[in-house]
């Protein structure tokens, strides 16, 4: 397991106003890649922060970070269930196998006009974990957040 940040107590997390719409709102984010592309960075970011882990797995995320994290847009997550690439589960979410696999396709380019880069990714992580000028929406979670109890695991 590779943690992304150091589970305290507290740890404050950033988001974006919106999730990007289209190329122009991209654009107007302050953001350099395509809308697809940094829609699928950001969800990338959010399900590696959700998990705490630079590793996806299919370990439950919390529902209330994940949607925190992703810019409060439930089209988001409606889109990842509807491909059947995240299930909802008691707690949260949980990614399936064809999930992970989609996660890994994009990085490898082989997810057509969703794919994006690692470095997309890592971008969209660090503005999560500490802020920028796209992420400025900052909100206190307990490290509760990521202690999903071992029988829902």
């Amino acid at each position: 397991m590779t943690a992304i940040f150091p589970l305290q107590n507290d740890v404050t997390l950033h988001r974006s106003n919106s999730y990007p719409t289209s190329n122009a709102h991209a654009e107007e984010m302050g953001l350099t890649g395509t809308k697809n592309k940094e829609v699928r960075a950001l969800t990338i970011a959010a399900f590696r922060v959700a998990q705490n882990n630079s590793q996806l797995s299919t370990v439950i995320m919390n529902r209330d970070l994940l949607l925190f994290l992703l810019a409060n847009s439930d089209t988001a997550l409606k889109y990842w269930i509807e491909k059947r690439w995240l299930i909802e589960v008691l707690g949260g979410y949980r990614l399936t196998p064809d999930g992970l696999t989609e996660c890994q396709n994009t990085l490898l380019g082989l997810s057509g006009a969703y794919c994006t880069t690692e470095q997309k990714v890592q971008e969209w992580q660090e503005r999560m974990v500490s802020g920028d000028r796209v992420a400025c929406n900052p909100h206190q979670f307990s490290s509760a957040y990521w202690n999903v109890a071992p029988e829902f695991r």
